[in-house]
């Protein structure tokens, strides 16, 4: 079950009763990722430690023994953007991937002992995705609106999102092994940033590696009209409501 974030737990019983509501987790098979036109890209390993950060400016990481001999793929703890070793740079390089491009993190009180990292980038920007996008109290936003509110991809009854694209306007761009979404998406503005969407070639390839620390989710692509989301619950649990946003709903109380 999901709750009212902790400080508006006790407001008033209406309230409670307007925000609990069931959520779904989604559990994927194999046959999920090998269907898939695309994937989100996640690292599950920790890589190095983010450091400081200005509002959508460039990556800092601390140096310490982390950076000594670095994972070759994984997270800026404690934050969900991705990191690559040297090593791991060179061999995508390669393999002349389409669209695959780095941008180098800076390492702060770097000594000699530490080794470069890099993020993965590309020269390829998605489409806008078609979920919408919403803060932390539930109003609807963008890049230029959340303040410091942090910015959420919204997926219906599912705790975790499955990105949704138009089919035509991915066919559009022409093939590629990996692209930078448009959203920045996270907590706050300094700890947003940009999903990474990656072809089926770019997970074999990092599979014939063996890169440990990788994690993949579904991305779909859809006809216009088609629905985002399918509720499996809705024949016993009924239609999902529709999410009113807290801020207003507290004036409103």
């Amino acid at each position: 079950m999901r709750s009212l974030p902790t400080p508006y737990r006790a407001w008033n019983r209406r309230l409670l009763d307007r925000y609990f509501f069931q959520s779904l987790r989604r559990e994927y098979t194999s046959a999920d990722f090998e269907n898939a036109p695309f994937l989100s890209l996640y690292g599950t390993k920790r890589l190095a430690k983010m450091g400081p950060r200005e509002d959508f400016g460039p990556l800092q990481v601390i140096g310490n023994k982390l950076l000594e001999e670095p994972k070759p793929f994984g997270r800026l703890d404690p934050y969900v953007v991705r990191g690559m070793s040297n090593w791991l740079k060179e061999e995508l390089t390669k393999r002349n991937l389409r669209g695959f491009a780095v941008r180098e993190i800076e390492i702060l009180n770097r000594k000699p002992q530490h080794q470069e990292i890099w993020e993965p980038w590309s020269t390829v920007t998605m489409p806008r995705c078609c979920l919408p996008l919403h803060d932390d109290w539930g109003e609807p936003c963008g890049p230029e609106l959340t303040k410091n509110r942090g910015c959420h991809y919204e997926c219906g009854p599912y705790i975790s999102e499955e990105k949704v694209f138009l089919r035509s306007e991915v066919e559009a761009l022409g093939e590629f092994d990996i692209a930078v979404c448009q959203e920045h998406v996270g907590m706050g503005n300094n700890d947003r940033f940009p999903p990474i969407v990656v072809s089926q070639r770019f997970r074999q390839v990092l599979t014939e590696l063996k890169v440990p620390g990788v994690a993949y989710a579904p991305v779909w692509l859809k006809e216009p009209g088609e629905p985002l989301w399918t509720n499996p619950w809705e024949e016993f649990l009924g239609p999902y409501p529709e999410r009113v946003p807290l801020a207003r709903s507290f004036e409103k109380a």
